[in-house]
């Protein structure tokens, strides 16, 4: 949690620095956050929940701005929901709340609403952004009526002595690129629509990765809470050295985010 403080922390600071100079944007939107990774099918529309972010941009240049934002979403998803035999044999599921502070560069297409003194007042400018974030998330399943935090379980063989993994930070980075469109309504206000995606470097954002362990070292050293949510189909035992996920394709994460936005001078 300390980097996403800090990122937390730069971001206030660069909060202040745009009042103090005047010469960028706040918005504050509601969207929604979509996951792509092992469970359900992607894009797991069915587990889609509202999500909040704040921003603070300072402008560069007529054409180029710098972003920062910190944003609330939750994502999950369900084998169960899934038209595929395997997933639904597999039969997992989870959820997590996602906090995400980024820093990002954006580069507009239209620079009408920084320069000239005579602009119209409505006006649409199309940008692409990417750049840095940060974001932590804890994946959870229901188990006896319960929500379990399941990186602590090891669900994959983590706790076990010489299994060779490694528990999964829950605090990780994160690459944030998309598009977007700023609707401009007159020198102050407007709205703000965008997509960007997550390239992550974790492919447990979901809890499942790689291979089931053996049931019996899992009992041992994670507890009876831990076989129960690694495997949850029809068979009896945990599939002994089964698939449980892809390994070589890592989780990703997106936002959506329609805002409102509140500009103050323009560029000079």
């Amino acid at each position: 949690m300390n980097r996403i403080a800090l990122l937390i922390a730069l971001i206030i600071a660069h909060v202040s620095t745009v009042f103090a100079q005047r010469t960028g944007s706040l918005s504050i939107g509601t969207g929604i956050a979509y996951y792509y990774g092992d469970l359900g099918e992607s894009p797991a529309t069915t587990l889609i929940r509202p999500g909040l972010t704040i921003a603070a941009s300072k402008n560069l240049s007529p054409i180029l701005s710098i972003r920062g934002a910190v944003s609330y979403g939750t994502i999950g998803a369900a084998d169960s929901l899934a038209t595929s035999h395997f997933l639904q044999d597999r039969n997992l599921h989870f959820k997590s709340n996602l906090i995400e502070a980024s820093a990002v560069m954006v580069l507009h297409f239209v620079n009408d609403k920084y320069v000239g003194r005579n602009r119209r007042k409505n006006f649409v400018s199309p940008f692409i952004f990417v750049g840095l974030g940060g974001f932590h998330f804890s994946p959870k399943a229901l188990h006896q009526g319960e929500w379990v935090d399941l990186q602590s379980l090891g669900t994959e063989g983590q706790n076990i002595p010489n299994s060779n993994k490694d528990p999964y930070k829950k605090v990780q980075i994160s690459i944030p690129a998309g598009l977007g469109l700023d609707i401009r309504f007159d020198r102050y206000t407007g709205i703000q629509f965008e997509t960007g995606v997550r390239k992550l470097f974790t492919d447990y954002l979901d809890d499942v990765s790689g291979f089931y362990p053996d049931e019996r070292l899992l009992r041992e050293y994670s507890g009876e809470t831990a076989v129960a949510v690694s495997y949850k189909g029809e068979r009896d035992t945990i599939p002994r050295n089964g698939i449980r996920g892809n390994p070589g394709k890592l989780d990703m994460y997106m936002f959506t985010t329609l805002s409102l936005v509140v500009y103050f001078d323009r560029f000079r």
